[in-house]
């Protein structure tokens, strides 16, 4: 009888577990990202209305990129498994996204970097500050094992 209720409850904990973990992931498109990383920001730095509009202008332009890149890996993973289930592999069929995708990120990169150089140029001294103290803590939080 015990063994049958230690049982459950170690299903029912493994399950909630599960859930927590899985459940808990954010499942939003990438423009509902950005402006949730944006509202963020906004609020956190206090920033003004010129620097939320460098932000709000790069969403326009990352949003969209994102999609394409997002889209591309989609086909990417399909095809892997396709190829995988073959006898053979055809190796231009898994290289065809993959160009897709570095094509997207070689157009996004110096948009990416452009916009950060202006948006750094608009922050004030404690708003850098401010804003380092969250990445470094964010990347602690995430990064450091």
């Amino acid at each position: 009888m015990l063994n049958k209720q230690f049982g459950i409850i170690g299903f029912i904990v493994l399950l909630s577990l599960t859930v927590f973990f899985t459940g808990c992931k954010h499942h939003e498109t990438p423009e509902e990202k950005m402006d949730r990383i944006i509202a963020y920001l906004t609020d956190d730095l206090d920033l003004t209305s010129e620097q939320n509009e460098i932000l709000t202008q790069f969403k326009k332009q990352f949003t969209n990129r994102v999609i394409k890149i997002n889209s591309a890996k989609e086909v990417l993973k399909n095809e892997v498994l396709i190829q995988l289930k073959s006898d053979s592999i055809d190796q231009e069929k898994i290289k065809e996204p993959i160009t897709g995708i570095r094509a997207e990120f070689d157009e996004l990169i110096p948009v990416m970097i452009s916009t950060l150089a202006e948006f750094h140029k608009t922050l004030s001294i404690e708003q850098r500050t401010n804003l380092v103290k969250k990445l470094e803590d964010l990347q602690k939080l995430h990064c450091d094992k």
